[in-house]
Order: C-alpha cells, then sequence, then structure tokens
C-alpha cells in the first residue's frame, strides 16, 4: 500500500510532468558507411604541375620566414656602451641603492637619523 502511494506520487511530481525534467530522447546517429568515411579521407595524388606549385610556395615561406628572421635581428636593441662605461654605471647604481637604502632609517621619534649626504660621507669612511 506504503508502495502504490509513493509510485503515485512520483508519477504526479512536477519532475515528471515538466518538460524541463523529461529525459532528453536519445537519438541513434545516422548510418555512416567505412565507404564514406574513406572518401572523405582519400586525396588525389599531386600532379607534375601542382606539386612544383607546392614547392614554390614552400619555397616562398621559407624565404619570408628568413626575412623575417633578419628584420627581428635588425630591430633588436644592442648596448653600444664600451666595457668601462658598463663598470662606471654599474658602479654608480651599486652606490646610489646604497643611498636610498641608508637614507630611509628613521629614529623611534620619527626624524630621519641621518641625510642622504651624510650617508654617502659613512660610505666613504668619514666618521
Amino acid at each position: 500500500m506504503h508502495i502504490a502511494s509513493l509510485d503515485a506520487e512520483r508519477r504526479e511530481s512536477d519532475a515528471v510532468s515538466l518538460l524541463g525534467f523529461q529525459p532528453k530522447v536519445a537519438v541513434p546517429p545516422t548510418d555512416v558507411t567505412t565507404l564514406n568515411f574513406r572518401r572523405l579521407l582519400r586525396r588525389e595524388p599531386l600532379s607534375e604541375g601542382s606539386r612544383e606549385q607546392l614547392e614554390r610556395e614552400i619555397d616562398n615561406m621559407n624565404q619570408y620566414r628568413e626575412q623575417e628572421e633578419v628584420k627581428a635581428y635588425e630591430l633588436h636593441v644592442t648596448d653600444i656602451r664600451t666595457e668601462e662605461e658598463k663598470a662606471m654605471e654599474a658602479e654608480l647604481a651599486k652606490e646610489m641603492l646604497k643611498i636610498y637604502t641608508l637614507a630611509p632609517l628613521q629614529g623611534a621619534d620619527g626624524r630621519q637619523m641621518f641625510s642622504p649626504e651624510e650617508g654617502i660621507g659613512l660610505m666613504e669612511g668619514e666618521a
């Protein structure tokens, strides 16, 4: 008796009666034979003229790629400075880094403990 009432309740529920809850009907695939599939993949052999044209197009693509590589190399930025100039710039960058790392130090009262000029003196060995 209880099972019959559950079955009747299931048949009258929204899950069965609403269209959105209906299971989708599986549509069987169309009959495609192996022969149809092979015809899709089969290619005609290349004639001599079409083979030459294909080879010309491949050569043109290779030439274009090589030209683009040359252009990219020409656009590449190179550093024209001498080694001495590069070393001087690196030394200056190190000094500036030391100054800026020492400059923001502040005391407990919120005042700066020393100025960047004093930091330069400390780096040079002055006390």
